[in-house]
């Protein structure tokens, strides 16, 4: 699970940007989460911040391959950080 937290402005999710004014970020978020099995929420309202968090799914010892080509265990006890702006 990837948490994303802010305390920023927020903004209400129904008049987000989107593909129709050339913005694609939580589209294409939400497409590979999808394509992965995973699932996407996003919480988030005026002068509150937002969350997105992105859950895919892992079989049990699936060894995890990053952009530098060196495996990596999942943990084994789910971890949480959060990014304050």
């Amino acid at each position: 699970m990837l948490r994303i937290e802010d305390n920023g402005k927020g903004f209400n999710p129904e008049e987000h940007l989107g593909p129709h004014e050339g913005h694609f970020g939580l589209l294409g978020v939400s497409e590979r989460t999808k394509r992965l099995g995973g699932q996407v929420s996003l919480t988030s309202a005026p002068g509150e911040g937002t969350i997105v968090c992105v859950e895919i799914p892992l079989e049990p010892g699936q060894n995890l391959i990053p952009l530098g080509g060196t495996s990596v265990q999942p943990a084994s006890e789910p971890q949480e950080r959060s990014v304050l702006s």
